[in-house]
């Protein structure tokens, strides 16, 4: 996931996860889009493809469970950063993380 491979700070420039978050909820009050953050964020063709996989585990949450989404997001993302916690330390069982917050 060339998105996670920039927030884990193993390709430049790193996405600083909070700057990333805070972007999420901005796109999710209505504030900004998705394409702003793929150009904010200097997205290549990886990592808009993954920023598109990511919204769209986002648009299907039912819209009064999204903020809570972004919330576990986040949380998963502060574990991924390192990849030295267990679970959490490629990219694939990240996306299963992310992908379990729909559950």
């Amino acid at each position: 996931m060339g998105l996670l491979a920039r927030i884990r700070g193993d390709e430049d420039p790193k996405i600083s996860i909070h700057q990333f978050s805070a972007a999420m909820r901005q796109v999710h009050r209505g504030r900004n889009t998705v394409a702003q953050l793929k150009t904010a964020f200097e997205m290549d063709a990886q990592a808009q493809t993954d920023m598109d996989w990511l919204v769209s585990q986002y648009t299907a949450q039912a819209v009064s469970d999204r903020v809570e989404w972004l919330e576990a997001l986040d949380d998963i993302l502060m574990l991924a950063e390192t990849a030295d916690v267990p679970t959490y330390g490629s990219d694939t069982e990240v996306q299963a993380r992310i992908t379990e917050i729909n559950t």
